[in-house]
């Protein structure tokens, strides 16, 4: 199970956080795992050999925007009021073990296509019309940015706005989608 608290970014409160996760649950100290989630903390291209808890910080960073400290703990709780309990606020969520690698996949899958979008947001934002023999995209993006393009010339409508409106459309289809990560059960 992996369980994700609010990130103060001191490496003390992670150290007191790790002792008291392990003493609450009577686990030992070295089975804990602590994996930082934040905005650069998986930077991989290829998501089908992420590991689970990169799968999982991935997923969380881009759904939440949020940093986060991720701990993997060896079992499954039968429920988190302790953790709700005992940490409050700090406390935000857990994905369980049970939660099927290849649906997270496809979730990150969502997540990579949001993420190389902003990419080129910022890139399309620096003048209103973007000519395209001038931006170098990666093969994922290359078919979503040719109809970009393409609705750039039929509405003269700049392109970072069509990524705007791209980029929403893609968060809110994140969010409908099932929410892997689960809290209060």
């Amino acid at each position: 199970m992996y369980a994700f608290f609010n990130s103060s970014g001191n490496e003390d409160s992670v150290r007191q956080l790790l002792q008291s996760v392990s003493q609450d649950f009577d686990l030992p100290h070295k089975e804990l795992a602590i994996t930082y989630c934040g905005p650069n903390s998986v930077n991989k291209s290829d998501i089908s050999r992420l590991k689970p808890e990169e799968l999982a910080s991935y997923i969380w960073t881009t759904r939440y925007s949020d940093e986060s400290i991720l701990v993997k703990l060896p079992v499954d709780l039968s429920s988190d009021q302790l953790l709700i309990e005992k940490y409050q606020s700090s406390y935000l969520g857990c994905l369980p073990n049970k939660a099927k690698r290849i649906s997270l996949r496809s979730i990150a899958a969502q997540c990579k296509k949001i993420k190389s979008l902003e990419k080129y947001r910022k890139h399309f934002s620096l003048s209103l019309f973007v000519n395209k023999s001038t931006v170098k995209v990666d093969p994922l993006a290359a078919q979503e940015i040719d109809g970009i393009f393409s609705l750039q010339a039929k509405t003269n409508k700049p392109a970072y706005r069509l990524i705007e409106e791209r980029i929403h459309q893609l968060r809110e289809e994140l969010f409908m989608a099932q929410n892997p990560f689960i809290r209060n059960f």
